[in-house]
C-alpha cells in the first residue's frame, strides 16, 4: 500500500541580505513507498505551492525527494530538498528541508522457459534434472544469483508425475528480492534396471517331462541404489523339455522386497551346453514258449509282453518284447533272454530297459521231433530265395503272421483270413523267420 505524505508549511517570510525574500512552501506530498531499484530516489507526487511570493514574480519551485539508504528495509529516512526556479527566483531563497520515512520493497523476480528432463531413472531421491534453468528477469543489478532445483513429490517409478519447481536467491543483494514463484511441472522416473552376475545351475538332467533345470547358486544383484534392499528369485529352465544335447539354459529373474516396484528385473540369462539325457525304463511281466522245433534261429515265441515301467503320466511310449535263445543249436537247460525295444509318440525321451534273463530251462528240439509242415505240403513259400515278395499258401482260415530277423527282431506281423497271402519285401539280403501262427518257416531274401 502506498502511502503519501503532506507536509504544510507555515508562511514566514524574512527579510534576507541582499534583499532576497525567504519563501515558506506548502502541499508537498511524496510517495513513501517504493520496490527496490538501486537507487535513492523517492517519487514526489506534489511539489507543493510556494507561499510569499510577490504578486506579478514568476517563481516556480521543484521539490527532490532521497532515501538514506538503496537497500529494501522499512522507516529509511527520506529528506525533501527544494530548489526555486524561474525569472525572479533570484529575488528569493527557501531554506526549508522535510524529513519522512519511508519504505523499500524487495523487487520480485520471475523465471521462464525452464524446461525438465522428460525422465530420470531411478535413484532413490526425488530430485528432479533440469535441462534449461530458463531466463531470470526484473533484476536491476547484477550481484545477484538465482537457485533453482526441481522436486517430486516422491521418489518413486511413476509416469507424469508432479513437479515443483523452487527457487532461491543468493549474493551480496540478496535482501533486496523476493525469489521467483514455485511453478508446477511434469516429468517421469522409470525403472532401474538390475544386472544379476554369477548364477550357477546343473546343466545335465534325466528326462522328467519338463524343462525345469536346478539353479546351485542364485548370484548376486548388481546395480542398485547403494542404501536399498531388492531381493530377487531365480529359475533356469532348458529350451524345451526334449532329450538332446547342446541345449541352451535360460535364467529367469524376478525381485522381490519394498523397494523392488523401482527396479526392473535382469535380462533373461543364457546357459549353453546343456543337455537332457533319456529316462531309462524298467520292465515287468512277459512270458515266452520254453520249447520249439529247430528252425537255425535264437528265436523264441513271445506269448505275452512285458510291460514298461517308469513311463511318465500322460506320455504313450510302448513296449516290444524279444525272446531269443542263448544260442540256435539243439538242446535243453538253455537260456532265454528278452530284449526290448520302445516306440509310441514320447519314445525319443525314453532309453529301452536292459535285456533280462527270461528262463534257464529252454529247449530246442530236433528237426525230427517236429511236424514238418512245408514238406507235407500244408504250407508253401514262394518264391524261394524271395525278392520283392513270397507268397504264402495254407490250409483256408483266420492265421496270424509275425516276420523276424534272424536276430529276432520283429519286422513285420499281421493277420489274414483266407489260404493265400503275399508279403511285399523291402528287405536286406539276409535269411528270415516267418511263423505263421505257431508254425516257424525259414526264407532267403536276395
Amino acid at each position: 500500500m502506498k502511502k503519501t505524505i503532506i507536509v504544510l508549511l507555515s508562511l514566514v517570510t524574512v527579510c534576507q541580505t541582499f534583499a532576497q525574500t525567504r519563501l515558506g512552501i506548502m502541499g508537498v506530498s511524496v510517495d513513501t513507498i517504493k520496490v527496490f531499484d538501486n537507487t535513492d530516489s523517492a517519487i514526489v507526487l506534489n511539489h507543493g505551492t510556494l507561499v510569499g511570493v510577490t504578486p506579478g514574480d514568476n517563481v516556480g519551485v521543484t521539490a527532490s525527494a532521497h532515501y538514506a539508504k538503496v537497500g529494501a528495509d522499512s522507516g529509511i529516512a527520506i529528506t525533501v530538498n527544494f530548489a526555486l526556479t524561474g525569472p525572479q527566483a533570484q529575488s528569493y531563497y527557501i531554506d526549508t528541508t522535510v524529513n519522512l520515512t519511508g519504505t523499500i520493497l524487495k523487487r520480485q523476480l520471475y523465471n521462464d522457459s525452464i524446461v525438465l528432463d522428460s525422465f530420470k531413472i531411478y535413484d532413490g531421491d526425488s530430485l528432479c534434472p533440469i535441462l534449461y534453468r530458463g531466463t531470470p528477469r526484473n533484476y536491476v543489478t547484477h550481484h545477484i544469483l538465482t537457485l533453482v532445483a526441481a522436486y517430486f513429490n516422491d521418489k518413486n517409478v511413476g509416469n507424469h508425475k508432479e513437479v515443483w519447481v523452487r527457487y532461491g536467491l543468493d549474493g551480496e543483494d540478496v535482501d533486496n528480492y523476493i525469489a521467483p514463484h514455485d511453478t508446477l511441472l511434469y516429468s517421469s522416473i522409470i525403472p532401474r534396471k538390475t544386472v544379476v552376475v554369477g548364477t550357477t545351475v546343473v546343466k545335465s538332467k534325466t528326462y522328467d517331462g519338463t524343462i525345469d533345470a536346478e539353479v546351485t547358486y542364485e548370484g548376486v544383484i548388481r546395480n542398485l541404489v547403494w542404501f536399498e534392499s531388492v531381493q530377487f528369485d531365480v529359475t533356469a529352465g532348458y529350451q524345451d523339455r526334449n532329450v538332446g544335447t547342446g541345449k541352451t539354459v535360460y535364467l529367469y529373474y524376478t525381485l522381490k522386497g519394498e523397494d523392488a516396484a523401482n527396479y526392473e528385473a535382469p535380462d533373461v540369462g543364457m546357459v549353453f551346453g546343456g543337455e537332457i539325457l533319456p529316462l531309462k525304463l524298467a520292465a515287468e511281466g512277459g512270458e515266452a514258449s520254453k520249447v520249439k522245433n529247430y528252425d537255425g534261429t535264437t528265436i523264441a515265441e513271445v506269448t505275452s509282453p512285458a510291460k514298461p515301467v517308469g513311463v511318465l503320466d500322460g506320455e504313450q511310449v510302448y513296449l516290444t518284447t524279444m525272446a531269443n535263445y542263448e544260442d540256435s543249436t539243439v538242446g535243453a537247460g538253455k537260456k532265454i533272454f528278452f530284449g526290448y525295444s520302445i516306440y509310441g509318440n514320447n519314445a525319443a525321451n525314453y532309453e529301452a530297459p536292459d535285456s533280462m534273463l527270461f528262463c534257464s530251462d529252454g529247449e530246442i528240439l530236433p528237426v525230427q521231433d517236429a511236424v514238418n509242415q512245408v514238406t507235407d505240403r500244408s504250407v508253401r513259400l514262394y518264391p524261394c530265395p524271395a525278392h520283392d515278395y513270397v507268397n504264402v499258401k495254407c490250409e483256408d482260415g483266420e492265421h496270424s503272421l509275425r516276420l523276424y530277423s534272424i536276430s529276432g527282431q520283429l519286422v513285420m506281423e499281421t493277420v489274414f483270413e483266407g489260404s493265400e497271402f503275399t508279403i511285399p519285401l523291402s528287405l536286406d539280403p539276409a535269411p528270415y523267420i516267418i511263423y505263421l501262427d505257431q508254425t516257424p518257416l525259414k526264407i532267403s531274401v536276395r
